[in-house]
């Protein structure tokens, strides 16, 4: 799963070194992808907990980071889209929200594009 952050997200440095040694490089139709997007990674290895309560509030925690990650959308964001991003980014949105958080993170990243 690394493997494909590292191709499709846009960072600062450049990550098409990892691809040099790969068969994939020598595609250059496919390499003009490498680098281009914004990449929503989550893990939920370490999420390990026998607390649902315990486990909800990590998840929180990963969906604020990756709002955080991202916050350069919020200028980009209506006023209402405004005040859901910064529920999920302060972790005061309800259960609903947070059930939808990724869904609409990937939108707000998508409408930038």
């Amino acid at each position: 799963m690394s493997m494909l952050k590292y191709f499709f997200e846009k960072t600062e440095e450049d990550n098409s070194v990892l691809f040099k040694e790969l068969n994939i490089y020598e595609h250059k139709d496919i390499m003009k992808k490498q680098g281009k997007n914004p990449v929503i990674y989550i893990s939920f290895k370490d999420l390990k907990d026998k607390n649902f309560n315990k486990c909800y509030e990590k998840i929180k925690d990963i969906l604020s980071e990756q709002y955080d990650k991202f916050n350069y959308v919020l200028e980009k964001l209506s006023e209402v889209d405004k005040i859901y991003y910064k529920d999920i980014l302060l972790k005061k949105a309800s259960q609903a929200q947070y059930e939808a958080g990724i869904k609409n993170l990937s939108k707000f990243l998508y409408n930038l594009v």
